[in-house]
């Protein structure tokens, strides 16, 4: 089969036919926080006790991937935000 391919419904009869729903309608985006409250503590921060990796004396770091790069008009404003998260730990 070549060329495009066409739908068989559209958005208004998959939602008619509650095939697919928003999330927006059943309720769920509307209230998550308050729902959810643990989830939204803190940025990256696990409570509880300090947690140690052990590590094999041998043990070499590597990626799985390459970091992307930040373009140059945004790496004044990344240094600055990435300085930010630092300072509060």
């Amino acid at each position: 089969m070549t060329g495009a391919r066409q739908a068989l419904l559209g958005r208004q009869a998959i939602e008619s036919l509650n095939i697919v729903r928003k999330i927006d309608a059943i309720g769920f985006t509307k209230d998550y926080k308050e729902r959810f409250p643990n989830l939204f503590k803190g940025l990256g921060k696990l409570d509880g006790p300090d947690y140690k990796i052990k590590l094999k004396s041998d043990a070499m770091p590597y990626a799985l991937n390459t970091p992307r790069r930040v373009s140059a008009p945004l790496l004044t404003k990344v240094k600055e935000e990435l300085a930010r998260i630092m300072e509060k730990g």
